[in-house]
Parts: C-alpha cells; structure tokens; sequence
C-alpha cells in the first residue's frame, strides 16, 4: 500500500523527539508519524505487518493506527520522532492506483511545461509514502542531524526549520517511491500484479482466521498458483504460503501483547491452526523465541 497526501499547505508539527530506547512500547497517536532510526535496529509491528528499521530507514505511521515497537537481540536504538498533522487527509492507495495517479499528474505537468513560457512547473506537492522506507538513507540521515541539533537548543523559530526539514525528507522518501511506481513498466506490469496482489492480501486479512491454502487464493484471485506465486516472489520476495503464515503469527504476537491471558492453544485455534504444538514450532522458527517466552517477555518488560 501507498500513503498519498497533499503539503500545499505546510505541515503541522505537533510534537519532536528523539529517544534511546531497548523496551517494548505500544501505542496510536491522534497525528501522523515519521519516524526514522539514528542508530541501531528495531521492530515495528503495524497493520498487521513488522518490519525491521535499521540505521537510515523510515517509517511512516498515520495518524489513528496503532503500532508496537520492539527491540532487536535487546539491543538500544535511537529514533527520531516527528508527530504531524496535514490539511489534507492521508489517502492510502494500492500501488496500481498510486502508480497510475503518478503517471498521469507528470504526464500532465510536463505537457504544461511545454505550453508554458515558465521553466519551472510547482503544482507537484502529493507525498506518495510505503509504510517502511529504506530509500536516501544518507541524505535522510543528513536532514535528520539537523532536526537533532534543533531539539537540543530551543529557540523560537526552530518549529519552522524543523517543518521544512520535514518536508525535506518527505520529498526525499516520495521521489523515491514516485519514480518506482512510475518506471518503464509501471503503467502495464504493476497495475497488472498489484490488482491480484490487493485482492489476494484482502482474502487473506478477512479469513486468517480460518486455514488457507493456496488454492483458496488462487480460486478467489481467478488464476494459476505458478502466477500467484510469481507475482508474490516479484512483489514481497516470498512465497503465498509463507505470506500466510508470517501473516498469522504477526498477528499471533498482537494477541499475544494485547490478550496475555489467552491461552496458546486458544490463540493457535483462533488463528486456522489444527495443531497447538505445529503452531508453536512455526512461532519459534519465525521469530527466534517460543510462544511463552514472547508472551512473557513482551509483557514484563521494565515499566521504565
């Protein structure tokens, strides 16, 4: 999925922080997100999905979603946070919507720029956004050092730097997914995958409930599993079954956080799992620790 939104309008930073930190912290803020690793490796655990911030990489969460940060090997990281708010409303758009919007509104403000006496076109202010982001890391980096030196010395006008350092790398993070999205093939094979992949990924999230195979996808998709499990390979570098099954445990690990008086085996049952002791093994494999350890740990951990 893509995060679209407008910043014709200078966004509004309600609040900027950087922290060190090594526990477990869960949460939804009424403002919009950006958060980027200084130093180290996290978990961020959102819409169903956890990904992995290393050193350079972003993450944008918007405004009402919960997520979960976890450590990684206990390990501390240093993260940047910016809450905003934006007089647009954030869109989220497939990659085939966002890929066709990009194509048309460049191909529209280069015909203007050709009808016009001016050399420069400024209507493109849509920020287009993927949940994690491993684009620009260094000239990322580089704008985040100035939004640190800012948060170390307070004065009056540091609120309008750090707006439009925000803006900086939200242009950085956008061009780069405009121009995957508007590649050479954009217009053809992305709108193609991404249309089965959306529809695929929607069964998913309304039966992981129930066992799925891949032939339940394939059925609803309307093709051939060797064509699921390309356009799968070519989109998320895995296979339909290991996407179903990470899927599940992601969620097995929110139940796990928000429901620690659930048992596992009632947690393995709720999630299509026939077998407890399967179900355990699977965790164990994905995640490095078994499902008791994780429940334990990620709700004992210092309050501090």
């Amino acid at each position: 999925m893509v995060f679209c939104f407008d910043i014709s309008a200078l966004p509004k930073i309600e609040n900027s922080y950087i922290v060190v930190r090594n526990n477990t912290w869960k949460a939804a803020d009424p403002y919009n997100i950006l958060m980027v690793s200084l130093e180290g490796s996290c978990n961020i655990a959102t819409d169903g999905k956890e990904y992995v911030l290393s050193k350079g990489d972003s993450i944008f969460i918007p405004a009402e979603q919960s997520y979960t940060r976890t450590s990684v090997d206990d390990s501390m990281c240093k993260l940047l946070y910016v809450h905003f708010s934006t007089a647009h409303k954030v869109e989220e758009k497939s990659f085939a919507d966002a890929a066709q919007q990009i194509v048309l509104k460049k191909r529209s403000l280069e015909e203007s720029l050709l009808n016009s006496n001016n050399l420069f076109v400024s209507e493109m202010t849509d920020i287009y956004l993927m949940a994690h982001s491993d684009f620009e890391k260094d000239k990322v980096l580089e704008v985040c050092s100035k939004i640190e030196k800012l948060l170390k010395n307070y004065k009056a006008d540091n609120y309008l730097y750090i707006a439009v350092y925000l803006c900086e790398i939200l242009a950085l993070l956008s061009t780069s997914v405009s121009e995957k999205l508007s590649s050479a093939d954009a217009d053809t094979q992305i709108v193609e995958v991404t249309h089965h992949l959306k529809k695929a990924v929607w069964y998913i999230k309304q039966n992981y409930s129930k066992k799925i195979t891949v032939e339940d996808l394939c059925a609803y998709c309307n093709m051939s599993q060797s064509q699921l499990t390309r356009y799968f390979k070519s989109e998320f570098s895995t296979t339909p079954n290991r996407y179903i099954t990470e899927f599940k445990i992601n969620r097995a690990k929110e139940i796990f956080l928000n429901s620690p008086e659930l048992s596992i085996k009632t947690v393995s049952s709720d999630l299509g799992f026939d077998d407890q002791h399967y179900f355990s093994r699977i965790f164990t494999k994905l995640s490095g620790e078994t499902p008791t350890e994780y429940r334990t740990r990620v709700n004992n951990f210092p309050r501090k």
